[in-house]
């Protein structure tokens, strides 16, 4: 498929071509808008082979215009705490590089702490295999009053002439502890009386292999396996239902 110089004004087959670019409960979403008046929802369950549980997830976007999505997500993590954001992404064009931009802010709470959210995506449309497909990255920062979340991600996803959507991801998570340090007595007379300690944990890096496969009109049963790359990383199985409207 030849690329168009106006990604935002593509039609219908473009459009579904790759639109499916978020792996059903992650806090990612593409550069590509949803359109206005459209709608994408993701219901999905992951199952942690190590033990940890069984993780549900929602994901709901909706177009506002042309440019602009409202994303609402909750998740609930494997320790158990609930996470529940609502974020606004704009897209934009860059013509030369035949790149999509995308800009996210938003906001809500994270195991009962307010929390805000900060992120970038950019993809592009390619042809991998004889079949149309994409190519997308994103980061995303979450920051609430006990620690900062840095996330990234990186997919690759071919569009199959059966409709279905196949498509693989690398994803990381890191951690940033800021720990406040008070001083009572300070042995300098410039020495701040309040300083900050930040512990950076190890990230946290998946491979993953998807596939969302239609079995309704406008509707897509999402599967997926990945593997924690670290020693120690587990294995997750992912079964979700993508609907669109």
């Amino acid at each position: 498929m030849i690329p168009s110089r106006h990604p935002l004004a593509r039609g219908d087959m473009w459009k579904a071509a790759i639109i499916w670019i978020c792996l059903a409960g992650t806090a990612f979403a593409g550069p590509w808008p949803r359109g206005k008046g459209n709608h994408f929802i993701s219901a999905s369950l992951a199952y942690d082979i190590g033990g940890s549980g069984v993780s549900p997830s929602y994901y709901h976007e909706m177009g506002l215009s042309p440019r602009t999505t409202l994303i609402l997500e909750y998740s609930k993590a494997f320790s158990g705490g609930d996470r529940v954001i609502a974020r606004l992404s704009r897209s934009f064009e860059l013509d030369r590089l035949n790149l999509l931009v995308g800009l996210t802010a938003g906001a809500g709470h994270v195991s009962g702490d307010a929390a805000g959210v900060l992120g970038l995506s950019a993809g592009r449309d390619i042809t991998l295999l004889g079949m149309s497909g994409w190519a997308s990255g994103a980061v995303i920062a979450e920051a609430t009053k006990a620690e900062i979340v840095g996330k990234g991600e990186l997919t690759l996803g071919i569009n199959a002439r059966n409709g279905a959507k196949y498509y693989a991801q690398v994803s990381g998570t890191t951690y940033l502890n800021p720990a406040p340090t008070i001083s009572i007595v300070r042995p300098l007379w410039w020495s701040p009386p309040i300083t900050y300690t930040i512990t950076r944990y190890p990230p946290e890096v998946r491979l993953g292999l998807n596939a969302a496969i239609p079995i309704a009109k406008k509707t897509w049963l999402d599967v997926g396996l990945s593997r924690g790359v670290q020693e120690g990383g587990s294995t997750r199985i992912k079964l979700g239902l993508w609907r669109q409207f």
